[in-house]
């Protein structure tokens, strides 16, 4: 999976970084378009982290990501499958869960793949209770 870039890819706004710094309007000003912003920057954000340890994520969690990336960045599955079932049993498994993910609009999947990193990453920070 290839990272996209924290910083917009449309001439939006040219940052939403931190309270203390300035935020550039669109000529519109809208305040949803510096939502998508933050969503996009959050969900770069999210794929650096999961890219710097994806072993720490079970095999569903994996999947669970992976198509939430795919609907994030490609919209949804195809209908067909180019790859012959000869192939790895994995594709099947990476492609039923892109394609479980239906219509999701790509702003929703976005923001539960960032959910879904943000809680694996505080669960993993929460102290655990001695056995």
């Amino acid at each position: 999976w290839t990272c996209p870039s924290a910083s917009p890819a449309t001439p939006m706004a040219q940052s939403v970084r931190s309270p203390s710094q300035s935020v550039d309007f669109d000529e519109t000003g809208s305040a949803g378009d510096l939502a998508a912003l933050a969503v996009e920057d959050a969900f770069a954000a999210a794929c650096r982290q999961f890219k710097a340890a994806p072993d720490q994520f079970t095999d569903a969690e994996r999947l669970q990501l992976y198509g939430l990336f795919k609907q994030a960045t490609k919209g949804p599955a195809p209908t067909y499958s180019r790859t012959p079932p000869a192939l790895a049993l994995l594709r099947g498994a990476e492609l039923a869960a892109w394609r479980g993910l239906g219509n999701l609009p790509r702003a929703a999947a976005r923001k539960a793949y960032v959910d879904a990193v943000s809680e694996e990453r505080a669960a993993r920070a929460a102290p655990r209770p001695p056995t």
